[in-house]
């Protein structure tokens, strides 16, 4: 049983970087994009 949860402990750490990896980035992409909107708007 400790051998298979040690098996299943880098899988999991991987999908959970994977998925707040992808929320970082697509908050970068929204602060980009807005920061974007912003110059334009204000030039």
């Amino acid at each position: 049983m400790l051998n298979q949860a040690r098996a299943w402990l880098p899988i999991v750490d991987g999908l959970l970087e994977r998925v707040e990896y992808k929320a970082c980035v697509r908050r970068e992409r929204l602060n980009h994009t807005s920061r974007q909107y912003d110059a334009r708007t204000h030039r």
